[in-house]
């Protein structure tokens, strides 16, 4: 529906298609105007596989639902009733208006396209502050995440039927056992049939019977599935996302994305997801030569851009593990497992040693480095801060010593060096992509500046839209010391 309307405006003094629709189940929608919208927030984030925010729009008089009459008596303009019984909905499409030769020059368009189509889920009131001024402030849901909310879940690895298997009334325990990757897709099919999923798609080195709990609906199965999955090749954990604007589905492990941050046949070049290459504004005026460069110097169209003052960061901050997430997270594991088939119980230790020795070795290695930022203190090296756990015992025998190994993976990753900045938007910037940061100026060469310059992986951008203005929210974490 979207797709055959089309509106241009000016934001930040760039064209742009801009396509703003509500539309519910009656089939009514409306257009949203520019100006109708007071502030569109879309957040996205690699710590969830679906993209939430919420709209303000310009509701003055309550006009959005009123019908209007002309002097003639007529109806020349109608209402827009949100729904209580059925669903309404948020078609969102900007996209950056781009000249005939920059069509020729090879950019991948798609990138640049915000193309979301949300599930409104609540609604509210908003004062404006003036006598007629009044506003509604929806909040939005990606519409497959509350697809999958919205029902109680029968699902079961029993059901997935696969050629080589006896009917179900001839299966044993064994034969209802299903790869984890194979259940998340499986998952994600029972609310959207038409889900297309990556070739390289992770189907797990781990089976599991499953059986969904009394009361969970399918975002819940999906939850508890992706928290257990391991990768195929050496049990890393993986990444869940959708492509905003092929609505692809991916699930790749952690170090297959880190690879994409150089060109591993050249890993002094950027690879193909180093999408932007950032620049802190000289403020400092400092006269001390550089050492070296701490980021890739090849640039091209669609990676490791820079965009000019689109590309600067005038104000940042950088985040530090703090000493007690450090202290409750990054120490090593003793699991409690309970083997039913055998009847006994079993204690196992993890140490943070083996840890981090993925850690350097899977990921650091991927980015040409041996600087971990992986700290490990004397307490929890020497295996006097630990934490006891229950971890259920999979198909497979160590199962659990990977699952385990990965929750201090995670806790990493969460918690790792961090920068938040805000920059003028842009609509090709997203999550789970690099960027890389140095200053356009000289510095000198320390602990500070190999945490600042250097490749960043990208965790949240936000999309903030006020009117004419444009800006993005960024936060990334660095995983090395330049």
């Amino acid at each position: 529906m979207i797709n055959n309307l089309d509106s241009v405006c000016k934001i930040n003094d760039i064209e742009y298609h801009y396509n703003v629709l509500l539309s519910n189940d009656n089939k009514k929608y409306v257009q949203l105007t520019q100006d109708c919208v007071k502030l569109l927030v879309i957040e996205d984030s690699t710590f969830n596989p679906f993209i939430d925010g919420y709209i303000i729009i310009d509701n003055d008089n309550h006009s959005l639902q009123r019908v209007y009459s002309g002097d003639d008596g007529e109806e020349n303009e109608s209402s827009f009733d949100f729904n209580l019984s059925e669903r309404d909905y948020v078609y969102i499409s900007i996209v950056p208006k781009f000249t005939k030769k920059q069509n020729k020059n090879d950019i991948n368009q798609e990138v640049w396209n915000l193309n979301y189509m949300f599930t409104i889920y609540d609604i509210e009131d908003y004062d404006t502050g003036t006598v007629k001024g009044n506003a509604k402030k929806l909040y939005l849901m990606d519409a497959q995440k509350f697809e999958l909310i919205d029902k109680t879940s029968k699902f079961s690895t029993a059901n997935i039927r696969r050629d080589d298997q006896p009917p179900q009334y001839l299966r044993d325990d064994s034969d209802r056992t299903e790869f984890t990757g194979n259940i998340i897709k499986n998952i994600i099919q029972e609310v959207n049939p038409k889900a297309v999923f990556d070739d390289n798609w992770d189907q797990g080195s781990n089976k599991v019977f499953y059986t969904s709990p009394a009361n969970r609906n399918y975002n819940g199965d999906l939850n508890y599935i992706y928290s257990i999955h391991q990768s195929e090749v050496d049990n890393d954990f993986c990444i869940l996302s959708k492509q905003r604007y092929s609505e692809k589905w991916f699930l790749q492990s952690f170090q297959n994305i880190v690879e994409k941050a150089l060109d591993q046949s050249d890993k002094t070049k950027a690879g193909v997801d180093l999408m932007e290459a950032f620049t802190i504004a000289d403020t400092a005026n400092n006269t001390i030569i550089p050492l070296k460069s701490k980021v890739p110097t090849n640039y091209g169209t669609n990676y490791n851009t820079s965009f000019g003052d689109l590309s600067k960061i005038e104000k940042f901050e950088l985040i530090e593990m703090s000493k007690m997430d450090k202290s409750d997270f990054i120490k090593s594991k003793v699991a409690h497992t309970y083997d039913f088939d055998g009847g006994k119980f079993e204690i196992n230790h993890f140490d943070i040693s083996d840890t981090k020795d993925f850690y350097d070795q899977k990921y650091l290695n991927k980015l040409n480095s041996k600087k971990s930022l992986m700290g490990v203190g004397y307490n929890q090296l020497h295996n006097k801060n630990i934490e006891h756990i229950y971890a259920s015992k999979y198909q497979s025998d160590n199962s659990y010593e990977f699952l385990t190994r990965n929750m201090v993976l995670k806790s990493q990753y969460t918690l790792n060096v961090g920068i938040e900045f805000e920059s003028i938007g842009m609509t090709n910037r997203q999550s789970g992509k690099f960027f890389s940061i140095r200053k356009d100026h000289k510095y000198y060469d320390n602990e500070y500046e190999g945490k600042l310059q250097g490749i960043w992986y990208c965790t949240n951008v936000t999309h903030i839209f006020t009117g004419t203005g444009y800006t993005n929210n960024i936060s990334g974490i660095k995983l090395n010391l330049s």
